[in-house]
């Protein structure tokens, strides 16, 4: 199961990655988050990441998780909620969250 986390991670940070070229830097002293919600429908299985950057574009935190069988939505929202929390637990409070 650890091992196909972190594959999911390494694929779901790639794509963030590939993104890069559309993402804007927040300004000095923001963070931005963005995330990603998915579902897989062969098996119905819902997994959620999302990563935070600093103003210089350099990776601060991410994370990803699979939530078992849930609608896309609620990976998405999902996805918000927890990068938002884990923000806020280390005294992260200038968040912009973007896609």
């Amino acid at each position: 199961m650890g091992n196909n986390l972190s594959k999911y991670i390494m694929e779901a940070m790639e794509n963030l990655n590939q993104m890069s070229t559309e993402w804007e830097c927040p300004r000095v002293g923001w963070f931005k988050l963005n995330t990603d919600g998915g579902v897989d429908v062969n098996f119905e299985n819902a997994t959620v990441s999302g990563l935070i950057r600093c103003s210089n574009g350099n990776w601060v935190l991410g994370y990803g998780w699979n939530m078992g069988v849930h609608l896309i939505l609620d990976a998405k929202l999902q996805a918000i909620i927890d990068g938002m929390n884990m923000a806020w637990d280390i005294g992260m409070c200038h968040l912009i969250v973007d896609r």
